[in-house]
Protein backbone atom coordinates (compact mmCIF):
# COMPACT_ATOMS: atom_id res chain seq x y z
CA UNK A 1 0.00 0.00 0.00
CA UNK A 2 3.09 2.72 0.17
CA UNK A 3 6.65 2.48 -0.23
CA UNK A 4 7.45 1.07 2.79
CA UNK A 5 5.83 -2.03 3.26
CA UNK A 6 4.83 -4.88 0.69
CA UNK A 7 2.26 -7.49 1.70
CA UNK A 8 2.84 -10.79 0.06
CA UNK A 9 -0.99 -12.92 0.16
CA UNK A 10 -0.81 -16.55 -0.55
CA UNK A 11 -3.79 -18.56 -1.80
CA UNK A 12 -2.11 -21.93 -0.73
CA UNK A 13 -0.35 -21.47 3.05
CA UNK A 14 3.05 -22.97 2.15
CA UNK A 15 4.13 -25.37 4.63
CA UNK A 16 7.74 -23.88 5.33
CA UNK A 17 9.17 -20.42 5.08
CA UNK A 18 11.92 -18.97 5.19
CA UNK A 19 13.15 -15.42 4.30
CA UNK A 20 16.72 -14.05 4.38
CA UNK A 21 17.81 -9.99 4.02
CA UNK A 22 18.75 -7.12 5.43
CA UNK A 23 16.96 -3.55 5.86
CA UNK A 24 13.64 -5.57 5.79
CA UNK A 25 11.35 -6.52 9.19
CA UNK A 26 9.21 -9.57 8.40
CA UNK A 27 5.55 -9.88 9.73
CA UNK A 28 3.22 -12.74 9.54
CA UNK A 29 5.94 -15.70 10.12
CA UNK A 30 6.48 -17.77 13.42
CA UNK A 31 8.45 -20.87 13.59
CA UNK A 32 8.95 -20.95 9.84
CA UNK A 33 5.01 -21.09 8.60
CA UNK A 34 2.82 -18.82 7.94
CA UNK A 35 0.21 -17.74 11.23
CA UNK A 36 -2.17 -16.16 8.89
CA UNK A 37 -2.20 -16.24 4.73
CA UNK A 38 -0.44 -13.54 4.14
CA UNK A 39 3.18 -12.22 5.44
CA UNK A 40 4.23 -8.57 5.39
CA UNK A 41 8.18 -6.94 5.07
CA UNK A 42 8.43 -3.84 6.21
CA UNK A 43 11.74 -1.68 5.31
CA UNK A 44 13.47 -0.23 8.22
CA UNK A 45 13.81 3.44 7.80
CA UNK A 46 16.77 5.75 8.99
CA UNK A 47 16.60 9.09 10.24
CA UNK A 48 17.59 10.65 7.49
CA UNK A 49 15.23 8.83 4.98
CA UNK A 50 12.32 9.76 7.11
CA UNK A 51 10.41 12.51 5.54
CA UNK A 52 7.52 14.99 6.46
CA UNK A 53 5.33 12.13 4.46
CA UNK A 54 6.23 9.53 6.82
CA UNK A 55 6.26 11.07 9.77
CA UNK A 56 2.61 11.02 9.62
CA UNK A 57 2.56 7.59 8.12
CA UNK A 58 0.64 4.73 9.98
CA UNK A 59 3.60 2.17 10.16
CA UNK A 60 5.22 4.61 12.94
CA UNK A 61 2.29 3.76 15.56
CA UNK A 62 2.70 0.50 17.04
CA UNK A 63 -0.12 -2.09 16.64
CA UNK A 64 -3.18 -2.61 19.02
CA UNK A 65 -6.34 -4.35 18.93
CA UNK A 66 -9.54 -5.12 20.90
CA UNK A 67 -9.39 -8.11 22.34
CA UNK A 68 -13.48 -9.48 22.74
CA UNK A 69 -14.21 -11.95 24.69
CA UNK A 70 -17.75 -13.74 24.57
CA UNK A 71 -18.15 -16.85 27.22
CA UNK A 72 -21.47 -18.81 27.26
CA UNK A 73 -22.32 -21.37 29.82
CA UNK A 74 -25.21 -23.43 28.70
CA UNK A 75 -25.33 -27.15 27.63
CA UNK A 76 -21.76 -27.08 26.34
CA UNK A 77 -19.22 -24.30 27.45
CA UNK A 78 -17.61 -22.04 24.71
CA UNK A 79 -15.63 -18.84 24.16
CA UNK A 80 -15.93 -17.01 21.17
CA UNK A 81 -13.08 -14.90 20.39
CA UNK A 82 -12.71 -11.48 18.13
CA UNK A 83 -10.12 -9.61 17.52
CA UNK A 84 -10.44 -5.92 16.51
CA UNK A 85 -8.50 -4.07 15.01
CA UNK A 86 -7.63 -0.29 16.07
CA UNK A 87 -5.06 0.85 14.20
CA UNK A 88 -5.71 1.30 10.53
CA UNK A 89 -5.41 -1.57 7.86
CA UNK A 90 -2.43 -0.56 6.02
CA UNK A 91 -0.41 -3.12 7.87
CA UNK A 92 -0.19 -6.79 8.97
CA UNK A 93 -0.63 -7.27 12.42
CA UNK A 94 0.73 -10.46 14.60
CA UNK A 95 -0.30 -11.08 18.15
CA UNK A 96 0.41 -14.04 20.44
CA UNK A 97 -3.24 -13.62 22.59
CA UNK A 98 -3.32 -16.10 25.67
CA UNK A 99 -6.31 -18.79 26.11
CA UNK A 100 -8.61 -19.06 29.42
CA UNK A 101 -7.83 -21.47 31.57
CA UNK A 102 -9.46 -24.85 30.14
CA UNK A 103 -9.63 -23.18 26.66
CA UNK A 104 -8.95 -25.55 23.24
CA UNK A 105 -8.90 -23.74 20.06
CA UNK A 106 -10.55 -26.67 17.30
CA UNK A 107 -9.61 -24.66 14.21
CA UNK A 108 -6.68 -25.74 11.98
CA UNK A 109 -5.41 -22.66 11.06
CA UNK A 110 -5.05 -21.26 14.29
CA UNK A 111 -1.21 -22.11 15.73
CA UNK A 112 -1.20 -22.54 19.71
CA UNK A 113 2.49 -22.49 21.52
CA UNK A 114 2.61 -22.48 24.74
CA UNK A 115 -0.93 -21.54 25.98
CA UNK A 116 -0.33 -18.79 23.48
CA UNK A 117 -2.66 -18.49 20.11
CA UNK A 118 -0.61 -17.05 17.61
CA UNK A 119 -2.77 -14.60 15.51
CA UNK A 120 -1.81 -12.42 11.88
CA UNK A 121 -4.13 -9.84 10.72
CA UNK A 122 -3.55 -9.60 6.83
CA UNK A 123 -3.63 -6.36 5.91
CA UNK A 124 -6.70 -4.36 4.78
CA UNK A 125 -8.74 -7.27 7.19
CA UNK A 126 -10.62 -5.26 10.30
CA UNK A 127 -11.28 -8.24 12.66
CA UNK A 128 -10.59 -12.17 12.98
CA UNK A 129 -12.34 -14.44 15.29
CA UNK A 130 -12.18 -18.06 16.22
CA UNK A 131 -14.92 -20.61 18.93
CA UNK A 132 -13.50 -22.67 21.00
CA UNK A 133 -13.77 -24.61 23.80
CA UNK A 134 -14.13 -24.85 27.54
CA UNK A 135 -13.48 -27.28 30.31
CA UNK A 136 -16.36 -27.53 32.82
CA UNK A 137 -15.21 -25.92 35.88
CA UNK A 138 -16.28 -24.71 39.65
CA UNK A 139 -13.87 -21.88 39.49
CA UNK A 140 -12.11 -19.82 37.26
CA UNK A 141 -10.65 -16.28 37.14
CA UNK A 142 -10.31 -14.13 34.33
CA UNK A 143 -6.82 -11.44 34.06
CA UNK A 144 -6.53 -8.66 31.92
CA UNK A 145 -2.67 -8.61 30.97
CA UNK A 146 -0.64 -5.48 31.14
CA UNK A 147 2.00 -3.83 29.13
CA UNK A 148 0.22 -5.52 25.93
CA UNK A 149 -1.17 -3.79 23.04
CA UNK A 150 -4.96 -4.78 23.34
CA UNK A 151 -7.33 -4.31 25.28
CA UNK A 152 -9.85 -7.06 27.10
CA UNK A 153 -13.72 -6.90 26.88
CA UNK A 154 -15.75 -9.88 28.32
CA UNK A 155 -19.09 -11.01 27.86
CA UNK A 156 -20.76 -13.83 30.10
CA UNK A 157 -23.75 -15.60 28.86
CA UNK A 158 -25.53 -18.01 31.70
CA UNK A 159 -28.40 -20.49 30.32
CA UNK A 160 -31.08 -21.70 32.82
CA UNK A 161 -29.04 -25.01 33.82
CA UNK A 162 -26.13 -22.99 35.59
CA UNK A 163 -25.90 -20.15 38.55
CA UNK A 164 -23.12 -17.88 37.71
CA UNK A 165 -21.39 -15.57 40.73
CA UNK A 166 -18.61 -13.48 39.75
CA UNK A 167 -17.00 -10.80 42.00
CA UNK A 168 -13.75 -8.08 40.86
CA UNK A 169 -14.30 -5.85 37.76
CA UNK A 170 -17.41 -4.09 37.89
CA UNK A 171 -20.07 -4.75 35.51
CA UNK A 172 -20.95 -2.27 32.86
CA UNK A 173 -24.66 -0.73 33.40
CA UNK A 174 -25.88 -2.61 30.16
CA UNK A 175 -29.40 -4.65 29.80
CA UNK A 176 -28.87 -7.86 30.81
CA UNK A 177 -31.61 -9.78 29.01
CA UNK A 178 -30.78 -10.43 25.21
CA UNK A 179 -32.15 -12.99 22.97
CA UNK A 180 -33.67 -14.75 26.46
CA UNK A 181 -30.35 -15.02 27.71
CA UNK A 182 -28.85 -13.69 30.88
CA UNK A 183 -25.61 -11.41 30.23
CA UNK A 184 -22.92 -9.35 31.66
CA UNK A 185 -20.39 -7.44 30.58
CA UNK A 186 -16.70 -5.94 31.51
CA UNK A 187 -14.45 -3.91 30.68
CA UNK A 188 -11.24 -4.40 32.78
CA UNK A 189 -8.50 -1.98 33.62
CA UNK A 190 -4.59 -3.97 32.52
CA UNK A 191 -3.98 -6.07 35.76
CA UNK A 192 -7.83 -6.35 36.94
CA UNK A 193 -9.07 -10.02 37.94
CA UNK A 194 -12.34 -11.17 37.53
CA UNK A 195 -13.59 -14.28 39.79
CA UNK A 196 -16.12 -16.80 38.36
CA UNK A 197 -17.99 -19.14 40.25
CA UNK A 198 -20.25 -21.75 38.62
CA UNK A 199 -22.83 -24.00 39.93
CA UNK A 200 -25.70 -25.95 39.36
CA UNK A 201 -29.04 -24.63 40.66
CA UNK A 202 -30.38 -26.12 43.80
CA UNK A 203 -33.01 -28.34 42.98
CA UNK A 204 -36.52 -26.96 44.63
CA UNK A 205 -38.85 -29.73 46.04
CA UNK A 206 -41.79 -30.13 43.94
CA UNK A 207 -43.80 -31.64 41.07
CA UNK A 208 -42.48 -33.20 38.37
CA UNK A 209 -45.86 -32.65 36.31
CA UNK A 210 -48.04 -29.47 36.11
CA UNK A 211 -52.00 -29.49 34.30
CA UNK A 212 -52.13 -25.59 33.07
CA UNK A 213 -55.88 -25.45 31.45
CA UNK A 214 -58.43 -28.50 31.65
CA UNK A 215 -61.70 -28.18 29.68
CA UNK A 216 -64.53 -30.63 30.61
CA UNK A 217 -67.87 -30.52 28.34
CA UNK A 218 -70.35 -33.11 28.94
CA UNK A 219 -73.47 -32.83 26.26
CA UNK A 220 -76.58 -34.05 27.88
CA UNK A 221 -79.18 -36.30 25.94
CA UNK A 222 -82.69 -37.73 26.64
CA UNK A 223 -80.97 -41.48 27.93
CA UNK A 224 -77.50 -40.63 28.15
CA UNK A 225 -74.71 -38.22 28.09
CA UNK A 226 -71.23 -37.74 25.33
CA UNK A 227 -68.34 -36.09 28.10
CA UNK A 228 -65.32 -34.86 26.83
CA UNK A 229 -62.05 -33.90 29.11
CA UNK A 230 -58.88 -31.78 27.07
CA UNK A 231 -56.22 -30.87 29.06
CA UNK A 232 -52.51 -29.82 28.21
CA UNK A 233 -49.58 -30.75 31.04
CA UNK A 234 -46.28 -29.90 31.49
CA UNK A 235 -43.81 -32.86 32.99
CA UNK A 236 -39.87 -33.10 33.50
CA UNK A 237 -39.90 -36.69 33.87
CA UNK A 238 -41.81 -39.76 32.63
CA UNK A 239 -43.74 -41.55 34.05
CA UNK A 240 -47.29 -43.10 34.19
CA UNK A 241 -50.45 -40.89 35.57
CA UNK A 242 -53.88 -42.70 36.66
CA UNK A 243 -57.04 -40.12 35.86
CA UNK A 244 -59.95 -41.33 37.91
CA UNK A 245 -63.31 -41.28 35.34
CA UNK A 246 -67.37 -41.75 36.55
CA UNK A 247 -68.29 -45.33 37.55
CA UNK A 248 -69.79 -46.78 34.72
CA UNK A 249 -68.22 -44.58 31.81
CA UNK A 250 -67.50 -45.95 28.65
CA UNK A 251 -64.58 -44.99 27.32
CA UNK A 252 -64.60 -44.13 23.42
CA UNK A 253 -61.33 -42.41 22.54
CA UNK A 254 -58.03 -41.14 23.93
CA UNK A 255 -55.72 -38.42 22.13
CA UNK A 256 -52.10 -37.74 22.79
CA UNK A 257 -50.93 -34.69 21.21
CA UNK A 258 -53.46 -35.89 18.24
CA UNK A 259 -52.27 -39.20 17.92
CA UNK A 260 -54.92 -42.25 18.71
CA UNK A 261 -53.77 -44.29 21.75
CA UNK A 262 -54.97 -48.20 22.61
CA UNK A 263 -55.85 -47.22 26.39
CA UNK A 264 -58.47 -49.29 28.77
CA UNK A 265 -60.25 -48.40 31.98
CA UNK A 266 -58.89 -50.41 34.65
CA UNK A 267 -61.43 -50.51 37.67
CA UNK A 268 -62.54 -46.65 36.88
CA UNK A 269 -58.47 -45.49 36.50
CA UNK A 270 -57.00 -44.34 33.30
CA UNK A 271 -53.54 -44.54 33.28
CA UNK A 272 -51.62 -42.46 30.77
CA UNK A 273 -48.25 -42.41 29.57
CA UNK A 274 -46.45 -39.01 31.00
CA UNK A 275 -43.68 -37.73 28.83
CA UNK A 276 -41.26 -34.67 29.53
CA UNK A 277 -42.37 -31.49 27.71
CA UNK A 278 -45.35 -29.83 27.10
CA UNK A 279 -48.21 -32.23 26.05
CA UNK A 280 -51.73 -32.35 25.21
CA UNK A 281 -54.54 -34.91 26.18
CA UNK A 282 -58.05 -35.66 24.90
CA UNK A 283 -60.57 -38.16 26.84
CA UNK A 284 -63.83 -38.91 25.81
CA UNK A 285 -66.54 -40.96 26.96
CA UNK A 286 -69.97 -42.16 27.24
CA UNK A 287 -72.08 -41.77 30.49
CA UNK A 288 -75.34 -43.69 31.68
CA UNK A 289 -77.35 -41.33 32.98
CA UNK A 290 -79.05 -38.98 31.01
CA UNK A 291 -81.55 -35.33 31.43
CA UNK A 292 -83.02 -35.73 34.85
CA UNK A 293 -84.31 -33.03 37.66
CA UNK A 294 -80.71 -32.21 38.94
CA UNK A 295 -78.19 -33.26 35.92
CA UNK A 296 -74.29 -32.74 37.49
CA UNK A 297 -71.30 -33.99 36.02
CA UNK A 298 -69.87 -36.66 37.21
CA UNK A 299 -66.58 -36.32 39.85
CA UNK A 300 -63.52 -36.42 37.64
CA UNK A 301 -60.37 -37.42 39.50
CA UNK A 302 -57.16 -36.00 38.03
CA UNK A 303 -55.12 -36.87 40.30
CA UNK A 304 -53.04 -33.72 40.97
CA UNK A 305 -53.83 -29.91 41.25
CA UNK A 306 -54.80 -27.97 37.90
CA UNK A 307 -55.07 -24.48 36.51
CA UNK A 308 -57.76 -23.16 34.27
CA UNK A 309 -60.60 -25.53 34.65
CA UNK A 310 -63.57 -24.73 32.46
CA UNK A 311 -66.65 -27.08 33.12
CA UNK A 312 -69.57 -26.68 30.30
CA UNK A 313 -72.89 -28.39 30.07
CA UNK A 314 -75.12 -28.59 26.82
CA UNK A 315 -78.45 -29.48 26.68
CA UNK A 316 -79.86 -31.54 23.69
CA UNK A 317 -82.83 -32.59 25.37
CA UNK A 318 -85.85 -30.34 25.46
CA UNK A 319 -85.37 -29.39 29.23
CA UNK A 320 -86.39 -25.96 30.71
CA UNK A 321 -83.43 -24.95 33.50
CA UNK A 322 -84.84 -23.50 36.78
CA UNK A 323 -81.14 -23.39 38.66
CA UNK A 324 -77.82 -23.71 38.11
CA UNK A 325 -74.73 -24.48 40.75
CA UNK A 326 -71.05 -24.16 40.92
CA UNK A 327 -68.53 -22.05 41.04
CA UNK A 328 -68.89 -18.39 41.65
CA UNK A 329 -68.20 -17.34 38.50
CA UNK A 330 -70.10 -18.96 36.52
CA UNK A 331 -74.17 -19.08 34.85
CA UNK A 332 -76.50 -17.12 36.70
CA UNK A 333 -80.63 -17.16 36.34
CA UNK A 334 -81.77 -14.03 36.82
CA UNK A 335 -85.15 -15.06 36.52
CA UNK A 336 -86.11 -15.25 39.77
CA UNK A 337 -84.64 -12.41 41.14
CA UNK A 338 -86.85 -10.54 38.00
CA UNK A 339 -90.13 -12.51 39.69
CA UNK A 340 -89.59 -10.94 43.25
CA UNK A 341 -89.31 -7.42 41.74
CA UNK A 342 -92.54 -8.29 39.69
CA UNK A 343 -94.35 -9.35 43.50
CA UNK A 344 -93.44 -6.03 44.57
CA UNK A 345 -94.28 -3.99 41.44
CA UNK A 346 -97.90 -6.25 41.77
CA UNK A 347 -98.40 -5.24 45.04
CA UNK A 348 -98.04 -1.24 44.38
CA UNK A 349 -100.30 -1.58 41.22
CA UNK A 350 -102.94 -3.44 43.52
CA UNK A 351 -103.06 -0.91 45.91
CA UNK A 352 -102.52 2.09 44.35
CA UNK A 353 -103.59 1.84 40.61
CA UNK A 354 -107.64 1.87 41.00
CA UNK A 355 -108.19 -0.98 38.46
CA UNK A 356 -110.29 -3.69 40.20
CA UNK A 357 -107.54 -6.19 39.60
CA UNK A 358 -106.19 -7.78 42.91
CA UNK A 359 -102.58 -8.91 43.78
CA UNK A 360 -102.39 -12.14 42.41
CA UNK A 361 -104.18 -11.35 39.28
CA UNK A 362 -101.28 -8.69 38.65
CA UNK A 363 -99.00 -11.88 39.71
CA UNK A 364 -100.51 -13.83 37.25
CA UNK A 365 -100.42 -11.45 34.77
CA UNK A 366 -96.98 -10.77 35.07
CA UNK A 367 -96.25 -14.48 35.04
CA UNK A 368 -97.58 -14.91 31.39
CA UNK A 369 -95.21 -12.25 29.82
CA UNK A 370 -92.02 -12.76 32.12
CA UNK A 371 -90.31 -16.11 30.37
CA UNK A 372 -90.41 -14.02 26.86
CA UNK A 373 -90.68 -10.51 26.93
CA UNK A 374 -91.14 -8.13 30.17
CA UNK A 375 -92.07 -5.23 27.45
CA UNK A 376 -95.01 -6.77 26.11
CA UNK A 377 -96.15 -6.61 30.21
CA UNK A 378 -95.46 -3.30 30.34
CA UNK A 379 -97.76 -2.21 27.64
CA UNK A 380 -100.80 -3.98 29.13
CA UNK A 381 -100.01 -2.62 32.36
CA UNK A 382 -99.90 1.28 30.90
CA UNK A 383 -103.01 0.19 29.26
CA UNK A 384 -105.10 -1.02 32.14
CA UNK A 385 -104.02 1.88 34.12
CA UNK A 386 -104.69 4.53 31.07
CA UNK A 387 -108.46 3.24 31.48
CA UNK A 388 -108.45 3.35 35.25
CA UNK A 389 -107.70 7.14 35.00
CA UNK A 390 -109.68 7.46 32.27
CA UNK A 391 -113.01 6.17 34.43
CA UNK A 392 -112.38 8.52 36.99
CA UNK A 393 -111.66 12.13 34.96
CA UNK A 394 -114.00 14.17 33.31
CA UNK A 395 -112.58 15.53 30.69
CA UNK A 396 -113.45 19.09 29.32
CA UNK A 397 -112.56 20.30 25.85
CA UNK A 398 -113.86 18.66 22.35
CA UNK A 399 -110.14 18.87 21.33
CA UNK A 400 -108.74 16.99 24.47
CA UNK A 401 -111.08 14.57 24.89
CA UNK A 402 -110.95 13.31 21.20
CA UNK A 403 -107.14 13.37 21.57
CA UNK A 404 -107.21 11.23 24.98
CA UNK A 405 -109.68 9.24 23.18
CA UNK A 406 -107.38 8.83 20.42
CA UNK A 407 -104.17 7.56 22.59
CA UNK A 408 -106.14 5.41 24.49
CA UNK A 409 -107.94 3.69 21.36
CA UNK A 410 -104.22 2.81 20.19
CA UNK A 411 -102.87 1.91 23.52
CA UNK A 412 -105.52 -0.77 23.76
CA UNK A 413 -105.15 -1.94 20.56
CA UNK A 414 -101.67 -2.24 21.20
CA UNK A 415 -102.19 -4.45 24.41
CA UNK A 416 -104.53 -6.16 22.62
CA UNK A 417 -102.24 -7.19 20.31
CA UNK A 418 -99.55 -8.35 23.02
CA UNK A 419 -102.04 -10.08 24.63
CA UNK A 420 -102.95 -12.24 21.24
CA UNK A 421 -99.19 -12.91 20.51
CA UNK A 422 -98.35 -13.97 24.11
CA UNK A 423 -100.05 -17.28 23.73
CA UNK A 424 -99.10 -18.72 21.04
CA UNK A 425 -95.36 -17.52 21.25
CA UNK A 426 -95.23 -18.77 24.91
CA UNK A 427 -96.35 -22.44 23.71
CA UNK A 428 -94.47 -22.50 20.84
CA UNK A 429 -91.51 -20.82 21.67
CA UNK A 430 -89.07 -21.18 24.71
CA UNK A 431 -88.81 -20.48 28.62
CA UNK A 432 -86.18 -17.28 28.53
CA UNK A 433 -85.06 -17.63 32.21
CA UNK A 434 -82.31 -14.91 31.22
CA UNK A 435 -79.44 -16.81 31.78
CA UNK A 436 -76.05 -14.61 32.01
CA UNK A 437 -72.55 -15.01 33.47
CA UNK A 438 -69.18 -16.14 31.71
CA UNK A 439 -70.54 -15.86 28.48
CA UNK A 440 -73.28 -18.61 29.25
CA UNK A 441 -76.68 -19.48 27.16
CA UNK A 442 -79.73 -21.82 27.68
CA UNK A 443 -77.85 -24.46 25.45
CA UNK A 444 -74.74 -23.59 26.99
CA UNK A 445 -73.66 -23.17 30.59
CA UNK A 446 -70.18 -22.74 31.59
CA UNK A 447 -68.15 -22.32 34.71
CA UNK A 448 -64.48 -21.11 35.19
CA UNK A 449 -62.13 -22.16 37.87
CA UNK A 450 -58.66 -20.90 38.47
CA UNK A 451 -57.50 -23.58 40.60
CA UNK A 452 -58.65 -27.12 41.85
CA UNK A 453 -56.88 -29.74 43.88
CA UNK A 454 -57.44 -33.22 42.05
CA UNK A 455 -61.32 -33.49 41.87
CA UNK A 456 -62.31 -31.24 39.30
CA UNK A 457 -65.56 -29.11 40.76
CA UNK A 458 -68.81 -30.08 41.16
CA UNK A 459 -71.05 -28.29 38.92
CA UNK A 460 -75.21 -29.41 38.13
CA UNK A 461 -78.70 -27.99 37.07
CA UNK A 462 -81.91 -28.41 37.79
CA UNK A 463 -84.35 -28.43 35.12
CA UNK A 464 -88.14 -29.98 34.19
CA UNK A 465 -89.03 -31.11 30.53
CA UNK A 466 -90.21 -28.73 28.46
CA UNK A 467 -93.68 -29.94 28.77
CA UNK A 468 -93.94 -28.42 32.19
CA UNK A 469 -93.94 -24.94 30.67
CA UNK A 470 -96.41 -25.70 28.02
CA UNK A 471 -98.72 -26.44 30.09
CA UNK A 472 -98.23 -23.75 32.44
CA UNK A 473 -98.47 -21.56 30.04
CA UNK A 474 -102.08 -23.29 28.46
CA UNK A 475 -103.32 -23.22 32.21
CA UNK A 476 -102.42 -18.97 32.16
CA UNK A 477 -103.84 -18.89 28.50
CA UNK A 478 -107.44 -19.95 30.06
CA UNK A 479 -107.66 -18.29 33.02
CA UNK A 480 -106.10 -14.56 30.91
CA UNK A 481 -109.71 -15.36 29.12
CA UNK A 482 -111.74 -15.97 31.99
CA UNK A 483 -110.41 -12.94 33.28
CA UNK A 484 -110.65 -10.36 30.19
CA UNK A 485 -114.75 -11.60 29.86
CA UNK A 486 -114.58 -9.96 33.98
CA UNK A 487 -112.81 -7.14 32.98
CA UNK A 488 -114.22 -6.63 29.77
CA UNK A 489 -117.26 -4.43 31.39
CA UNK A 490 -115.28 -2.32 33.89
CA UNK A 491 -112.83 -1.71 30.60
CA UNK A 492 -115.83 -0.18 28.60
CA UNK A 493 -117.22 1.67 31.49
CA UNK A 494 -114.06 3.20 31.72
CA UNK A 495 -113.58 3.93 27.94
CA UNK A 496 -117.19 5.49 27.22
CA UNK A 497 -117.35 7.70 30.11
CA UNK A 498 -118.89 10.99 29.05
CA UNK A 499 -119.30 9.41 25.56
CA UNK A 500 -117.01 8.04 22.79
CA UNK A 501 -116.16 10.91 20.79
CA UNK A 502 -117.37 14.79 21.07
CA UNK A 503 -118.38 16.19 17.55
CA UNK A 504 -118.60 20.27 16.17
CA UNK A 505 -121.61 22.25 16.76
CA UNK A 506 -124.79 21.77 14.17
CA UNK A 507 -125.54 25.13 12.00
CA UNK A 508 -129.04 25.62 11.80
CA UNK A 509 -130.87 25.33 8.33
CA UNK A 510 -132.69 28.82 7.55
Amino acid sequence: PNANSIGIAFPVAPHHVEVSGSGWEVTGIANERLTGSALTLIRQQTGRERTALDAVDVEQFPAFVIVHRQLRFNLDWSVHTTIERVTPPNAAINLDIPLLPGESITQEDIEVDNGLAQISIPTGVRSVSWTSTLVRQPAMELIAARDVPWQEQWKLKAGDSWRLEFSGVPELNTNRQQDAEWVAKFTPWPGEKLSLNLSRPTAVQGATTAIDKVRLHEVIGTRSSTVQLDFSYRATRGSQHAIGLPVGSDLTSVLIDGQMRNLALEEGQLRLPVVPGSHGVQIKWRGKVGAVFHTRIAAVDLGMPASNVTSIISGKANRWTLWTHGPQQGPAVLYWSELLALVLVAFGLARFGGTPLKLHHWVLLGLGFSTFFWPAFAIVTTALLALAWRGRQSIEGRWRFNGIQVLLTLLVVGAAFALIGAIPYGLLGEANMHIAGNSSTVANLRWFTDQTKDILPSVGVFSVPMWVYKVLILVWALWLAFALLRWLPWMWQSYSRDGFWRSGPKETPP
